[in-house]
């Protein structure tokens, strides 16, 4: 009979479908927010121009019109999802790393 310790880490497999751990949705929690905020930067930024070009006279009212009725491509996101990690640690043998 073979002893050994069987271990299966199925941490990549649940962040591919969005299942974090606490420390990593965390950290994405805080890469959201950041990212969130510069584009609220930019946005201000972008409304400041535009108010900028109506004190000076430029046809914005033109500029805003063709960029709401504008072509606006679309996202598609293609996922992988992660294979688990299986690794077999007989007795007194070296460790053998599976991939399935």
């Amino acid at each position: 009979m073979i002893h050994g310790r069987l271990t299966i880490d199925q941490t990549p497999c649940r962040a591919s479908y969005g299942i974090l751990t606490p420390t990593a949705r965390l950290w994405q929690t805080v890469a959201e927010n950041q990212t969130e905020f510069l584009e609220s930067l930019a946005e201000t930024s972008e409304n400041g121009d535009r108010l900028a070009r109506i004190w000076n006279k430029a046809n914005a009212i033109e500029e805003i019109a063709a960029e709401a009725y504008g072509y606006h491509p679309k996202e598609v996101a293609v996922k992988c999802i992660e294979r688990p990690i299986i690794n077999w640690d007989p007795e007194g043998g070296n460790l053998v790393n599976i991939r399935v």
